[in-house]
């Protein structure tokens, strides 16, 4: 049976012919409900209208728009449609803290803005996807303003731009295993990326120099920074160039000199041999004086491998050339007249001069 409301002017208390059983009355001047129960005339609250509360029990709120059923949860949880299509049931997925203005996924009581939480494999993962037939893509994007949403201000120098902090638990704390940072310079209208990984079990640091293995510095120019020891130039050197540091951090291409001693001093160590990289490699030595080429060893040995002969040029004491032939098999022939070869004695003193005549 449906509930009929009438409308009463007056002060005086309706009779069973203003409203029949299980009707209701309102006295707009009196500002008081009445209610015909079974016969009997009932005045509900004797206070004004604006003070008047009604409640209800879960059991009357289910017959309302169908609903069969009504849970309630813990604080924060929010009410949804029941798997069955008519309760409502109160549901942990979603938590809104209004006392902070935050809101948790498979967290009750969020500690910061939007707060996810999720135990086991793949349970706490962000996915977006985008469907559209241009160059378009899923953007994640940050803003950073100084003032208020009312009135925004510029950044200033120095300001955060963005952080990307990944903590892990090591037994006692959490560490910041690894960290990224867009940053302001000391020029506002500049910006750094900094990369920082821990490697001592310390909290990764984008702000502290020495923890810092790569920066890209807008301050100068994008120059790229490894381990805050080196930094490359921004441009590429001359052709046949080398990069060359100062001692203080800073590369830049140089031209290796063709003339001179470009080597004072080659050691070997740690290997038997020395070798070319292709069978017409040339090894030069340019020197004024006399070029030794010693052994550490009496039992050392210096050879010179050909496949089956080699010419040495060399100038006779008469201002003419001639060839030192080497050969690794056969007859040697008439090598050469009067080879003059200085050499020093065993003992260290002055140069003195073998004279090979006619073989």
């Amino acid at each position: 049976m449906s509930t009929v409301i009438k409308l009463k002017r007056g002060t005086s208390l309706p009779t069973t012919d203003d409203i029949v059983s299980g009707e209701v009355a309102i006295d707009t001047s009196a500002q008081k409900f009445y209610i015909n129960d079974s016969g009997t005339i009932k005045s509900i609250g004797d206070t004004s209208l604006s003070d008047l509360s009604i409640t209800s029990t879960a059991a009357e709120l289910n017959h309302l728009d169908g609903v069969t059923g009504i849970t309630l949860g813990t604080a924060n949880e929010l009410l949804v449609v029941g798997g069955d299509g008519s309760s409502i049931v109160s549901d942990s997925t979603l938590a809104v803290d209004t006392s902070n203005n935050r809101l948790g996924i498979n967290q009750s009581s969020p500690d910061v803005t939007l707060h996810m939480t999720g135990e086991g494999a793949q349970t706490a993962q962000i996915r977006m996807e985008q469907y559209n037939d241009s160059a378009d893509a899923p953007d994640l994007r940050t803003r950073r303003y100084r003032g208020t949403i009312a009135s925004p201000s510029a950044v200033s120098s120095g300001d955060y731009l963005y952080r990307s902090n990944h903590e892990y638990w090591n037994g006692s704390s959490l560490i910041v295993g690894g960290t990224f940072a867009f940053d302001n310079t000391n020029d506002a209208n500049r910006t750094q990326f900094a990369v920082s990984v821990t490697t001592d079990g310390t909290s990764a640091d984008a702000n502290t120099p020495s923890k810092v293995q790569f920066k890209i510095d807008g301050n100068d120019s994008g120059a790229i920074t490894f381990n805050n020891a080196y930094k490359f130039p921004t441009s590429d050197g001359s052709a046949n160039q080398v990069l060359q540091t100062d001692g203080s951090g800073a590369l830049s291409f140089a031209t290796v000199s063709s003339g001179g001693n470009a080597f004072s001093t080659i050691s070997v160590s740690g290997q038997s041999d020395v070798v070319a990289d292709s069978s017409t490699d040339t090894l030069t030595i340019e020197q004024s004086g006399l070029v030794a080429v010693t052994t550490n060893a009496g039992t050392d040995t210096v050879t010179i491998g050909t496949p089956n002969s080699a010419a040495i040029p060399f100038l006779k004491s008469d201002g003419s050339s001639s060839n030192i032939e080497l050969q690794t098999s056969g007859t040697i022939g008439e090598v050469l007249t009067n080879l003059f070869i200085p050499f020093i004695k065993s003992d260290g003193s002055s140069v003195e001069t073998l004279v090979v005549g006619t073989a």
